[in-house]
């Protein structure tokens, strides 16, 4: 198998920024069984080794839980706390106040049977208020979310009353502004996917949110780069480095809220056209129509200007099928502009789409 360095690197930088992001952060773990608590073992060791503060919850009752004690002797940086009933008292706040002062992992179990979902999840609740959570993770505690047997990356609050089984985790949900709840499977490797990647595991809960367009700046080089990531190891895009996008950083355009850029695009002007390059979403609202409504209303900024058209360059058929949804219409590469057309790779599979302004 071949050792690609360059590749290695970029895996190691995206999770080293994501390490970076959450350290010294705290999540909560939410696991229905040991069963799956032991899919994602090695998981939880790398968020600890990340210096991500960790609360684990397990909610089956046992007599013995043989794989818990065996991750507490091997990972000794834990803590085993047994709950009656899953109510929480001050006793068992003060041992997780010790364990995240000791930088120790607290597990949370229960010595008797949960029936009570509410109770459950007013006790979670207390702990994520208490400690500033910011990721709620839920393994096991629900079916994986799916339409047509494919997973639901993202899904509305709202949509999820509906289901009286979502109705404690609904609540949940509504007492926090800043904290983000996902539905995980089980199975190795889904908490350091979600975690420490753009790409993401699980179904994130989600209230409807305003989706602006605005100018990235300066502090939004890092979240660009890492959208593009993907896009980059596919050859979808071409490759921008850190210090290259910094250098053009105001012909990149956000989209999304504030603080949570979803999509990002690079706009460059050419004599009396607009090119729209690097068009990246993150994979959790790609499918949405979100890409085409930031497109969309990056146009109607365009239609003010003195250029006569736009003209998008892409391999992605996906990409293809988007822009002609918007209207553009398909054209050969050379009738671009020579600007463009000096500089392209001409070998590259990629096909020309361009939309005349108002």
């Amino acid at each position: 198998m071949k050792y690609d360095i360059n590749e290695k690197m970029l895996n190691a930088s995206e999770l080293f920024y994501y390490s970076k992001q959450f350290s010294g952060k705290q999540m909560v773990l939410v696991f229905n069984t040991e069963k799956d608590f032991e899919s994602l073992m090695h998981d939880i060791i790398m968020l600890q080794s990340s210096g991500i503060n960790i609360i684990v919850i397990i909610k089956e009752h046992k007599k013995h839980y043989s794989k818990l004690e065996f991750f507490l002797k091997l990972h000794l940086s834990s803590s085993l706390i047994l709950i009656e009933g899953f109510s929480l008292s001050n006793n068992e706040f003060t041992k997780i106040d010790r364990n995240i002062s000791d930088s120790k992992i607290s597990i949370l179990a229960c010595n008797t049977k949960v029936d009570n979902d509410n109770e459950f999840f007013d006790s979670i609740t207390a702990i994520i208020s208490r400690y500033s959570a910011v990721k709620l993770l839920l393994v096991g505690i629900y079916s994986p979310i799916t339409d047509s047997s494919k997973l639901v990356r993202r899904v509305l609050i709202e949509k999820l009353k509906e289901n009286e089984e979502f109705l404690p985790i609904c609540k949940l949900h509504n007492k926090f502004q800043n904290i983000s709840i996902v539905i995980l499977p089980n199975g190795s490797g889904n908490i350091f996917k979600e975690v420490f990647t753009h790409l993401g595991s699980g179904t994130l809960l989600t209230k409807k949110i305003e989706l602006e367009l605005r100018t990235a700046e300066p502090k939004d080089v890092e979240d660009v780069y890492y959208m593009m990531l993907p896009y980059i190891m596919s050859k979808n895009i071409l490759p921008a480095s850190l210090e290259e996008i910094l250098n053009s950083i105001s012909s990149f355009r956000l989209y999304g809220s504030v603080n949570a850029p979803i999509a990002s695009l690079q706009i460059k002007e050419h004599c009396d056209a607009f090119e729209i390059a690097k068009v990246c979403t993150l994979p959790r609202y790609r499918e949405k129509g979100v890409t085409q409504n930031f497109i969309s209303d990056l146009i109607s900024t365009l239609d003010a200007s003195e250029k006569k058209y736009v003209f998008a360059v892409c391999v992605s058929e996906a990409a293809q099928r988007m822009f002609l949804s918007l209207g553009f219409k398909k054209v050969s590469r050379k009738t671009l502009p020579k600007t463009w057309q000096e500089k392209y790779d001409f070998t590259r599979s990629s096909k020309a789409f361009k939309l005349v302004l108002k």
